[in-house]
């Protein structure tokens, strides 16, 4: 529910400046990086569900602390390690899944986790703009108190998983173990591929961190509005993305499906600069909906499916860690675009980034072919 709002609550709540608030927004970044490489490690060493729900129950609390927090250099401290201690569920969380899937139906079941949660971003953003608009104490202490229910419901359900071993039969169906890359850092083409994801999730972010402000900016929309239209994001990839994987992602190569979906997300901002009219805001967020679920799901099944089982915590870390790198930079070179040359160098901006991580990934997939490492 914060995140949506946290650019709008830094400069017209708190009135820090566009070059602080990007600051406070890179040091969730930075949080975010360091939480994907430890949360990843801490999976493999002592197990994906005990980190998941510690995850939960602290990034609750952290939420809870934040709503009384409104000094700057305060929050560039606390947002660092709320972001760490929430970031560390998401490579448990992907790990965790493998426990209960094969190669032949991973990519669904990442779809299904993605859809849950983009159920959640549908209704978060719509309410927590509600929210927002009577108090942001209100925001901060709603999105708290649902991570910590979260947090029962997860012990509640899985509680029998926390200390149980993988057997031999879960250990083959989640992923081949003789590939000889016993770390993602010794996996040259994995690396390229992650700066890959690094550059499309720089565009992909834009639509969190200096989107909600175009609309404030440029359409005057309130937060409420605000939320409505980033609502739509999830209701297109809550509704849509489970068929499309089933159907489509089936019948035609992913690799094809990941560059288009690259592509879609960066020409969904730079149609912003051709017409403006609030039915256009609203196109392009649907666009950048339909290149999230093209991109995404095979994204992550690439990833899982490329580990080695000894490893894939780190690998998932790796995959994690890309889209952390994207949240230190991505709000720091979206606030200095626009206070230097405004929105419409932004989103042109967005466009070159796309084409990029487009030819790099031809690269990454070819080579893959001729090594024999297809794996999407």
């Amino acid at each position: 529910m914060v995140f949506p709002f946290m650019s709008i609550y830094l400069t017209h709540h708190l009135h820090f400046t566009g070059i602080q608030a990007g600051w406070v927004l890179s040091s969730y970044g930075c949080g975010s990086m360091a939480g994907a490489l430890i949360g990843g490690w801490l999976s493999d060493r002592y197990g994906n569900f005990r980190i998941q729900f510690t995850s939960l129950v602290l990034s609750g609390i952290g939420w809870l602390l934040l709503a009384h927090v409104t000094d700057f250099h305060a929050l560039l401290v606390l947002i660092f390690f709320q972001s760490t201690i929430s970031d560390a569920f998401r490579p448990a969380n992907g790990s965790s899944i493998t426990m209960f899937t094969t190669s032949a139906n991973r990519t669904q079941s990442y779809s299904l986790n993605r859809m849950a949660m983009n159920m959640g971003y549908t209704v978060g953003p719509a309410i927590g703009g509600l929210f927002a608009t009577i108090s942001y104490t209100w925001l901060f202490w709603a999105d708290g108190l649902t991570c910590l229910t979260a947090a029962f419901v997860f012990l509640i359900l899985f509680r029998q998983y926390f200390n149980k071993p993988l057997s031999q039969k879960e250990i083959v169906a989640a992923g081949p173990d003789d590939q000889g890359r016993d770390s993602p850092l010794r996996d040259g083409i994995f690396l390229l591929f992650i700066l890959c994801v690094i550059l499309f999730a720089g565009v992909f972010f834009q639509m969190l961190f200096t989107l909600p402000l175009y609309y404030k900016d440029q359409y005057g929309i309130n937060e409420a509005k605000v939320g409505s239209l980033m609502a739509v994001n999830g209701f297109v990839v809550f509704f849509l993305e489970m068929t499309f994987v089933y159907f489509v992602g089936s019948r035609i190569d992913n690799q094809k499906l990941i560059l288009a979906g690259v592509l879609a997300t960066g020409f969904s901002y730079i149609i912003l600069n051709w017409v403006h009219h609030p039915a256009w805001l609203v196109l392009s967020m649907v666009i950048i909906s339909l290149g999230e679920i093209m991109a995404m799901p095979f994204m992550q099944t690439y990833v899982a499916n490329r580990a080695p089982q000894r490893s894939l915590g780190r690998y998932l870390a790796f995959y994690s860690f890309a889209y952390s790198t994207s949240m230190i930079l991505s709000p720091l070179i979206g606030m200095w675009i626009i206070r230097s040359f405004g929105y419409v160098t932004l989103w042109n901006t967005c466009m070159i980034m796309s084409v990029i991580a487009v030819s790099a990934l031809i690269a990454v997939f070819r080579i893959d072919k001729k090594t024999g490492h297809a794996v999407v």
